[in-house]
């Protein structure tokens, strides 16, 4: 028996060109994507997973309580924390501490000079692999001995090449020293994401940790990050108890801060301040999540609303089939195996198609998914599973439905269109086009409002903004002073904090002379350059010139406000700052004040700033930010790079746009936005593939009456109109119904900036409008086509 259904089922599929092409294209698009994201959120819930014993890991987390009581927790501890935890806690079987230098470092192999960016590289030692799982390509001697390191099998390639990396020799060189580093251990990158990335781990005691000396033994210095792994069963409560006492024992006299522990799964899923690397976001796996499961769903409403269609055309192939024999059960087969061989070709065009752009999908959305079918089990379930429940479920009621119709009836002619047949695939029909709508909406409001935060946030123009890497003393205000005067840059500025890269530093503000606690301010050191290139808009005061003494500041406006001055009078002020680490404070001069603008992200409410004036600083660590015009860019960034190798000699030259630093910040909702892009695409698709075969399939069973209302004198426009009044109604329905879900889920997700846009339901109304509009020109285009037939045609059979 299987074998005859598996031919009629073929020659079915062939035969029925149109009803197939139509199904592949819509089932396997939306197969495609669900594939894409099953792929990722995979990625997401098995961030570090891949360490041995991964739910007995820990990070101590530092919580720091101010004076108004609220609290700031820190991914931080202090150095000899990992020891103590050794020494006082039975339960801990391994601990370390790791920590990156606060720029980038660059090293010499032979002629070639490369930068490792600063939060790729760790300062640790052999304790790391005790709590962490590192694969590794060559073991070496680990980090046995000081000055040594490890690097993953990328670096080993940039600076070595097809060369045994062991044993060979890396060079860092400044203008005081040379500091050569062993290459003893060359690791795989993991095959899962971890919440942290690296790819040099360097010995702690190397003469390259400048700073050593300082956080060795100081229980002051909130500096490293502290992991630790336990024996089985151990609960945190417990741990953090542990922890309390181990406070007591070594830092009794600090009572502002006590410690938290946090396990190595939550991590990712719940920053603190200074995470040593990227998380992620839970509700963005449930959104991508539900993102599959629609489109999933759409497809297989498309599928069931067609086979349904489809079944009816066939009633008297079912009754014949009845008459010479076949059983209700052989029937109900027969139609379930033509959908599960539809849906399973359909995933195989999609699983294929998927294998062969998962690439470009990387490359544009920033992932490393890989299609990996025999080696993951979830995606090798999915993609033999899916196709056999997808077709189960969109072919089980016409199978059934059509399988209990008496062969008497069928061959009599009698009606097999039941009203629940043509109530199901309206109902069905509702449902695509109510999803398409909150998608479209969904995808028109998330591209406005990142727009807006673009616009809104730091407004660059349309002039690109590089970044030149964090520089050495002296380098930075070299540099500037070299590349003065060039007709192209427009300006060049040193600057502290990078947004998307690094957050503005922290400090107490108060008047001067003032006895009261002062204001919680964030800061960012720059040059003069800076405001100009940023485009900042000055209430009060002035700029900075190259006049101004170091002790200059300038002031936004909610910093003005909050210190109880009128921005007027905050010019000329002088101001107190101190900061947590208990440096001595120092007196500034306010001179001027900037309109508040977003110097952070638009997720969080804009806090007092100062700007302090770093235009006759020398101390290095600063980056460089230089606006340079479109026109000439090229030579331009050849002139700063032999400027750059003139006077950063120890550096490798490097640099980014500001702008893709920005969209760090906000690299989930573009994520979103670009993933919500193919979602609307694909859920179009598929609505209107559905609605045109669906239509095709209808006017086909009614060709009979389409031809007698001809003869009987109807116009084709009447026709048309009575045709297509049916589906404008359906949806009609679809949109109103549709388009409040839009707007609640919509609000949900914008309340999540503090800054957003405002949007009224005109954009509302102009989506439904053009998608009324779309589906009544596809559906008027086929019902005139059938209008215009010969009746004779579909009537001689009578």
């Amino acid at each position: 028996m299987f074998r005859s259904c598996l031919k009629t089922t073929v020659r079915k599929l062939i035969k029925d060109k149109k009803y197939t092409l139509i199904n592949l294209v819509g089932l396997s698009s939306g197969l495609m994507l669900f594939l894409v994201i099953v792929l990722f959120v995979q990625r997401e819930l098995d961030t570090d997973k891949h360490h041995e014993d991964w739910n007995s890991i820990f990070r101590v987390n530092s919580a720091y309580s101010d004076q108004d009581g609220g609290t700031d927790i820190y991914a931080s501890s202090f150095q000899p924390l990992s020891a103590a935890l050794k020494s006082d806690i039975p339960e801990v079987e391994a601990s370390v501490y790791f920590f990156s230098p606060a720029a980038q470092l660059s090293f010499r192999s032979g002629d070639e000079l490369l930068s490792i960016p600063n939060d790729k590289m760790l300062y640790t030692n052999n304790d790391f692999f005790d709590v962490f799982s590192v694969e590794w390509s060559n073991r070496g001697n680990r980090l046995n001995d000081p000055n040594t390191a490890v690097i993953s099998e990328e670096l080993a390639i940039r600076f070595f090449g097809n060369e045994e990396p062991i044993g060979k020799t890396l060079i860092y060189e400044d203008r005081t020293q040379t500091i050569s580093l062993s290459v003893s251990g060359v690791f795989k990158k993991p095959e899962t994401q971890s919440h942290f990335d690296y790819q040099m781990l360097i010995n702690q005691d190397s003469k390259i940790n400048f700073w050593k000396g300082y956080i060795e033994n100081n229980w002051n210095m909130l500096f490293v990050y502290t992991y630790f792994k336990t024996t089985t069963g151990v609960e945190a409560s417990q741990l953090n108890e542990k922890l309390a006492e181990i406070k007591s024992k070594y830092q009794a006299n600090n009572d502002r801060f006590t410690y938290q522990v946090q396990a190595l799964d939550d991590l990712y899923w719940h920053p603190v301040l200074f995470e040593p690397g990227q998380n992620g976001n839970l509700a963005y796996v449930y959104v991508f999540g539900s993102l599959a499961g629609i489109v999933l769903m759409l497809a297989a409403v498309n599928f069931i609303n067609l086979m349904t269609a489809r079944s009816i055309r066939r009633s008297k192939e079912i009754g014949i089939r009845k008459v010479v024999g076949a059983s209700r059960s052989t029937i109900i087969f027969q139609h379930l195996l033509e959908a599960i061989v539809l849906a399973s070709i359909s995933m195989i065009v999609a699983g294929t198609t998927v294998e062969r752009i998962l690439p470009t999908i990387n490359n544009n959305f920033g992932l490393s998914l890989s299609f990996n079918l025999f080696s993951n089990p979830l995606l090798l379930g999915t993609i033999i599973f899916s196709p056999l429940i997808l077709g189960f479920l969109s072919g089980i009621y016409p199978a059934v439905a059509m399988a209990s119709y008496k062969a008497s009836g069928i061959l009599g002619n009698k009606k097999v269109a039941t009203f629940s047949h043509r109530n199901l695939r309206k109902g069905l029909l509702v449902f695509q086009f109510l999803i398409s709508v909150i998608v479209i909406s969904g995808v028109l409001i998330i591209q406005r409002q990142m727009a807006y935060v673009k616009n809104s946030g730091l407004g660059f123009g349309d002039d690109p903004i590089i970044v030149l890497s964090r520089i050495n003393n002296n380098s930075n205000f070299l540099i500037r002073q070299a590349l003065e005067g060039e007709p192209n840059i427009q300006g060049i500025a040193s600057l502290s904090s990078i947004p998307g890269y690094r957050d503005p530093r922290a400090r107490n503000v108060k008047e001067n002379g003032d006895v009261g606690d002062g204001i919680f301010c964030n800061g960012i050191w720059a040059s003069e350059d800076y405001a100009d290139i940023i485009d900042l808009e000055f209430i009060q005061g002035r700029n900075f010139e190259i006049t101004d003494e170091e002790n200059t500041v300038l002031l936004n406006q909610k910093a003005a406000t909050d210190l109880g001055w009128p921005e007027e009078e905050a010019i000329g002020k002088n101001i107190v700052m101190t900061g947590r680490n208990g440096f001595d404070p120092t007196t500034y001069r306010v001179i001027g004040v900037v309109e508040d603008y977003h110097y952070k992200s638009m997720y969080e409410e804009i806090e007092p700033l100062f700007i302090k004036n770093n235009s006759k600083s020398r101390n290095g660590g600063d980056a460089s930010i230089v606006k340079i015009s479109k026109k000439g860019f090229d030579q331009t960034m050849s002139k700063i790079q032999t400027v750059w190798e003139e006077i950063e000699k120890s550096d490798a030259f490097d640099y980014y746009f500001l702008d893709d630093a920005m969209n760090k910040v906000y690299q989930k909702e573009l994520k979103l936005s670009n993933t919500v892009n193919y979602v609307a695409f694909i859920s179009i698709l598929v609505c209107f593939l559905g609605l045109y075969g669906l239509v095709s399939l209808t006017l086909e069973s009614r060709k009979k009456e389409i031809g007698i209302r001809k003869v009987l004198g109807a116009s084709e426009s009447l026709i048309a109109l009575l045709l297509s009044s049916s589906y404008s109604k359906v949806i009609a329905t679809s949109i109103i119904i549709g388009l409040p879900i839009s707007y609640y889920f919509l609000n949900k997700w914008l309340s999540g900036f503090t800054y957003r846009i405002d949007y009224s339901f005109v954009i509302y109304f102009l989506i439904g409008l053009g998608l009324l509009a779309i589906s009544l020109v596809l559906v008027s285009a086929q019902s005139i086509y059938a209008s215009r037939k010969n009746p004779v045609q579909s009537l001689r059979e009578e």
